[in-house]
């Protein structure tokens, strides 16, 4: 079990975390059309300018497999049910479900990067 300090210090870089991707998102993202300018935007945030063209086209194939990854889900929550209705508050469920599956990673790479 996690001490109080230990989850408050984690809860602190999880909010440093969301709050540069959060700035990205708002300030840059939701004016993206394109998978490539958000990948463009998110190199260019993210990735150091030394990292070799390797890492950098890792990084990339990554970035795109989620992408599809996360419209693949997507076009699967838009499936109407047997009966032709669209149950809502299931598409919402599942959105809810990603959501915490992501804060849990967040989570997972502040863990990684203690000393």
């Amino acid at each position: 079990m996690m001490d109080a300090d230990r989850a408050a210090t984690i809860h602190r870089r999880i909010a440093t975390i969301h709050g540069r991707i959060a700035t990205i998102a708002r300030a840059q993202i939701a004016e993206a059309t394109t998978i490539r300018e958000v990948w463009l935007i998110y190199a260019a945030a993210m990735l150091p300018r030394e990292a070799p063209p390797v890492d950098r086209a890792e990084c990339r194939r990554a970035f795109y497999t989620g992408a599809a990854a996360a419209l693949g889900l997507f076009f699967s929550f838009a499936d109407l049910g047997p009966d032709g209705d669209r149950d809502d508050a299931a598409i919402t469920a599942k959105i809810e479900a990603l959501r915490r599956e992501l804060v849990t990673f967040a989570a997972d790479l502040v863990l990684e990067d203690r000393p």
